[in-house]
C-alpha cells in the first residue's frame, strides 16, 4: 500500500486534555518510512516505544527520560492519512486536543501530504487471535482479511448513548466518517478526574461531555453514533504503534486502551516470530 509523507512542516499547539499543559508539536517530511519523535535532539523510533494505556488514553515513554501522553488522536489522524513516514519534534508532555477529535490534525495533514515512491506492506494475520474473554467484559479478536476492517461495538447506560456499532472496510470514505468524532467524558465523572490530575485542561470546547440524561455541548452531538466513531479512531491510533499497516479484520467489543494496547502486544510478539 501506498505510504505517504509531508510536503511541508506542520505546527500543531494547544492545551492537552489531562494535564492542561500547553505544548507544541512540529510535524516534518522524512523519507525513512517511518515514525520518528524527538525531543532535545534526541530521535527515537515509534517502534521502540513502550507504552501504557487505560480509559483516559494512550501514552508513550522513549526511554527513561520523555514521555508523550494522549497521543491516540495524532496517531489516528496519521492513520486516516496514510502518513506512516514523518519527524514529529514534540515540545510538550500532552499532545494537544483541538477540538477533541482526530479532524484538529487531519484537516493540516491530509492536503500537505505527498506520496513516497516505496510502498509499504502491510502484515498478514494467519490465523485468528484473540484478547479477553467473549461474553464476560472487554473483548478483542483479529480475524484473517483480504484488507485491513474494523467491528467496534459499545454500549452504556446513558440515554443518548446506548448500544452503538459500526464497521468499515478500509476506503478512502473512512476518514471523513471518523475525523470529526470527538472524545467525550461524563459530568458526573469530572471532580473525581480532577481530583487525579486528570482533566485538567478538558471543556466544551475539545470534548463532548454529557450530563445524566442530554448533552451540555451546546451544538449537540455531530453524529448520533459519535462515541462508538471516536472508539474505533482511539483504536487506529493504538494500532500504529504496531509500526506497520495490518491487513485483517478487527473486531472490539466493549474495549478501551488497556484492550488495545493487549491486542497491540500480542500482535507484536506473532510479527517478531514471523519475522524471526
Amino acid at each position: 500500500m501506498k505510504n505517504y509523507t509531508l510536503r511541508e512542516d506542520v505546527i500543531f499547539s494547544g492545551v492537552g486534555l489531562h494535564s492542561g499543559t500547553l505544548g507544541t508539536l512540529r510535524l516534518a517530511p522524512s523519507r525513512e518510512g517511518r515514525i520518528t519523535f524527538h525531543f532535545d535532539g534526541k530521535a527515537f523510533d515509534l517502534r521502540e516505544a513502550s507504552f501504557k494505556g487505560d480509559g483516559r488514553g494512550t501514552v508513550l515513554f522513549f526511554g527513561k527520560e520523555h514521555a508523550l501522553a494522549t497521543v491516540e488522536h495524532l496517531l489516528g489522524a496519521l492513520a486516516l492519512c496514510d502518513i506512516r513516514s514523518v519527524a514529529i519534534f514534540a515540545e510538550a508532555r500532552e499532545v494537544p486536543m483541538g477540538d477533541g477529535s482526530a479532524g484538529f490534525f487531519t484537516k493540516e495533514l491530509f492536503p500537505r501530504r505527498t506520496p513516497l515512491s516505496e510502498e509499504i506492506f502491510p502484515f498478514s494475520v494467519g490465523t485468528p487471535l484473540s484478547v479477553g474473554i467473549p461474553g464476560e467484559g472487554p473483548f478483542m479478536a483479529v480475524f484473517p482479511a483480504p484488507r485491513f476492517g474494523v467491528t467496534y461495538a459499545f454500549s452504556h447506560p446513558h440515554p443518548r448513548i446506548g448500544s452503538q456499532w459500526k464497521s468499515f472496510l478500509w476506503d478512502d470514505t473512512v476518514r471523513t466518517a471518523l475525523e470529526g468524532a470527538r472524545t467525550f467524558g461524563f459530568l458526573s465523572e469530572v471532580e473525581a478526574l480532577r481530583e487525579r490530575g486528570l482533566a485538567l485542561g478538558g471543556s466544551l470546547d475539545n470534548a463532548v461531555v454529557f450530563d445524566e440524561s442530554g448533552v451540555l455541548n451546546p451544538e449537540g452531538l455531530r453524529f448520533p453514533d459519535e462515541c462508538v466513531r471516536h472508539k474505533m479512531l482511539d483504536l487506529l491510533g493504538d494500532l500504529m504503534l504496531l509500526g506497520r499497516p495490518l491487513r485483517a479484520h478487527v473486531v472490539a467489543l466493549k474495549a478501551g486502551h488497556a484492550m488495545h494496547l493487549r491486542l497491540v502486544e500480542r500482535l507484536c510478539r506473532v510479527m517478531a516470530m514471523h519475522n524471526g
